[in-house]
Parts: C-alpha cells; sequence; structure tokens
C-alpha cells in the first residue's frame, strides 16, 4: 500500500510559513511517502489552471512522488442554474486533475 499526504493537511503549516505549494510539495516528499493529493491548486495563471496543474506534476516527479487525488468541493444543491455552473466547474477540475496526473 502507498500512503499519500493531502495538501489540505499541511494548510496550517502553508500558511503560517507563507509556504508556496511547490514548497509543500516538497516537504511532503521530505515525509517518506509515495504521494500528494492536492486540495486545490493555487497560484500561477487563474486563466490556465492545466498549464499550473502539468508544471506541479512535474515537480511531483522530479520529488519522487505519484499523485493520488484532486480534491475539489462542489456545491450540488440549489436552483438547476447554479447546479449547471457547478457541473461546468467541475468538468474544468477533471481537466487539472488529468492534467496533474491524479491516479
Amino acid at each position: 500500500m502507498k500512503i499519500a499526504v493531502s495538501t489540505y493537511s499541511l494548510g496550517r503549516w502553508r500558511h503560517d510559513r507563507k509556504r508556496s505549494l511547490e514548497q509543500t510539495i516538497d516537504q511532503i516528499a521530505s515525509m517518506g511517502v509515495q504521494g500528494v493529493e492536492f486540495a486545490g491548486i493555487d497560484g500561477g495563471d487563474r486563466r490556465a489552471p492545466t498549464r499550473r496543474a502539468e508544471a506541479l506534476r512535474r515537480k511531483c516527479e522530479r520529488a519522487g512522488l505519484d499523485v493520488a487525488g484532486y480534491c475539489v468541493g462542489a456545491e450540488l444543491y440549489g436552483a438547476r442554474s447554479r447546479q449547471r455552473s457547478a457541473v461546468n466547474a467541475l468538468k474544468r477540475h477533471v481537466d487539472v486533475a488529468v492534467a496533474l496526473g491524479a491516479r
């Protein structure tokens, strides 16, 4: 069994120490685990999230980490127009997960 750590678990560490997501990947790799789960991908050009995801995937590869998953929230309860909007956002997140190489 492979063990992965979520970036969510290091949220306080990142905030308190003003660390980037790239520095978080290095920290997770130093823990001796085999993978990382991304809880969102901050930073980079928000108009090109797949480009950011590809860069993070390469960083993980260099650090020897598999990308175990990509976790995002979605509010699917409510009016149809809000649901449609949420589903469209989720579709964009699927593209990000693919670019990350999430398994």
